[in-house]
């Protein structure tokens, strides 16, 4: 999964926890969107806080993710 990058909503803990762990470890660079950090670190995954029930904030974070990434 070279290049890929993964958006994951409710990644800090459970399932979302789970998927951003296995798209990290595939090669992903993946973005956290969720109100709470991550339990403990991911690697390649960085968590941006935010309320995924707020278009806006859904809107800015997205942006944000991809303008990091180029």
């Amino acid at each position: 999964m070279q290049h890929a990058i993964t958006i994951v909503t409710g990644g800090s803990m459970g399932i979302g926890l789970a998927v951003a762990e296995q798209q990290a470890a595939s090669g992903a660079t993946v973005f956290n969107l969720d109100l709470t950090d991550f339990q403990y670190p991911v690697p390649n995954a960085t968590w941006i806080k935010c309320d995924v029930s707020n278009v806006t904030q859904v809107k800015q974070a997205i942006e944000r993710a991809l303008s990091s990434v180029g």
